[in-house]
């Protein structure tokens, strides 16, 4: 075992979003100075951003002005909420693949704070991706309380968050690749046509979205999908005490949404999908 203060050194943090605006600036860079406190501890910062490419560009240069790490700006047109996250996250990886004197991605949505006890999380340098599962409501259809918590900590249950995790610069393929997302919004675009409301889980799955039969076209499922055929070793971070906590929560509040918006994971660095700025996070 080993702290992720261990591995700054070789490591890039990463993060994505959507620029379309100048507002959209000021709230990323906004992020940002909340995030200073143990980002500036890296060398360069990677910005996978879609929208316009003029926008990011300002982004960058604000940023360049505000902070002393190099901001790398991976720029890409924008797909749409779950094509543009995938494209986002490719774009990553195959940065990554050119650049392998760096050995660990992490990876965060442009909305995700931390504070510099992330550090101080402990980690098995034996595994090869560090995550914590997207856990909905709806999991109780399939499991009692004990028996999801038990299945998490198993890995029998395996549907990682997309945003935030960490992996090793050390995969062969990312699913869906650059032709798998043109080819998936294609079919989408195609199905709108009849239902402008459908969402993408509803009308492609399985085979035809490059997925196990009866995996739905979502972040999480391509992720978990990309994990499991890189025949990667896993270490989900949560202890049970902090799962026990975050199902009773879920339990309570009928919660459905596994992306856990404004759940703070105070033993965990701070870890907060801070989703409603300037709103309420709840400790976990």
């Amino acid at each position: 075992m080993m702290l992720l203060k261990n591995i700054i050194s070789n490591s890039a943090p990463s993060f994505v979003g959507t620029l379309t605006e100048n507002r959209h600036v000021e709230r990323i860079l906004a992020y940002m100075q909340l995030n200073n406190s143990w980002l500036s501890e890296f060398d360069s910062v990677i910005f996978s951003f879609n929208g316009t490419e003029n926008i990011c560009e300002y982004f960058i240069e604000e940023y360049s002005k505000q902070y002393k790490n190099k901001p790398i700006l991976l720029y890409s047109e924008n797909l749409g909420h779950t094509f543009g996250t995938l494209d986002n996250d490719r774009k990553i990886f195959e940065y990554a693949q050119d650049h392998k004197e760096i050995e660990y991605i992490w990876k965060f949505s442009a909305d995700v704070l931390a504070n510099s006890t992330i550090f101080d999380i402990d980690i098995d340098e034996s595994c090869s991706f560090f995550y914590v599962n997207n856990i909905g409501y709806a999991a109780f259809d399939k499991y009692s309380q004990d028996e999801l918590i038990q299945a998490i900590q198993d890995q029998t249950y395996f549907y990682p968050q997309t945003n935030h995790y960490i992996y090793k610069n050390n995969l062969d393929l990312w699913i869906p690749s650059k032709d798998q997302i043109s080819t998936l919004k294609e079919k989408y675009d195609q199905a709108k046509q009849a239902n402008e409301n459908v969402n993408p889980w509803d009308v492609l799955s399985g085979e035809e979205a490059f997925l196990p039969e009866g995996e739905g076209c979502a972040c999480e499922a391509y992720l978990a999908q990309t994990i499991l055929a890189n025949n990667c070793k896993k270490q989900q971070l949560l202890s049970k005490d902090i799962l026990l906590r975050l199902t009773n929560l879920i339990q309570e509040h009928l919660i459905y949404d596994g992306s856990h918006k404004n759940l703070l994971y105070t033993e965990l660095g701070g870890l907060c999908h801070y989703h409603l700025m300037n709103g309420m996070a709840v400790q976990v």
